[in-house]
């Protein structure tokens, strides 16, 4: 049996495809929003903790590529992808720190008048519990992602 894994890190860029055109695939990233949401909610950017968490980034072009490319030398099997051992593929061609992400979203919401502060600011346990129900209360690092 041969393996191949393809792990992307958190991939952004809007789908477009047959699928999506069908409605059975989102088109967009879903931790990005799950970020911004909360902030729009209290019109206000902000992170857990000091948005010190990075993100491994891909756009989801590169990841189609890297998919169709596997996929091709597995059915001619030209052997030439990697599997089992060799055949786990990280595909990422960036980071974003959470911090980055809030202060963009920050200047944004100023920017289209959604808040009256481009300033990033922590997010209160009480806030954690509301808008991040999965991450536990006492620990401040964002894994909104998983």
């Amino acid at each position: 049996l041969k393996t191949y894994i393809i792990m992307p890190g958190m991939i952004f860029g809007l789908a477009s495809s047959p699928l999506v055109d069908a409605g059975t695939q989102y088109p967009r990233s879903r931790p990005i929003p799950m970020v911004i949401r909360p902030c729009l909610d209290r019109r206000q950017a902000g992170v857990i903790g000091k948005g010190l968490s990075r993100w491994a980034i891909v756009h989801i072009d590169d990841t189609a590529d890297l998919i169709a490319l596997v996929w091709d030398d597995i059915v001619t099997n030209s052997n030439k992808a990697g599997h089992g051992w060799e055949g786990f593929y990280i595909v990422a061609n960036d980071e974003l720190s959470v911090y980055d992400l809030a202060k963009e979203t920050g200047r944004v919401m100023k920017e289209l008048g959604l808040s009256s502060s481009d300033e990033v600011t922590t997010f209160t346990p009480e806030e954690v519990l509301k808008y991040f129900p999965h991450v536990r209360s006492s620990s401040y690092s964002l894994r909104v992602c998983h």
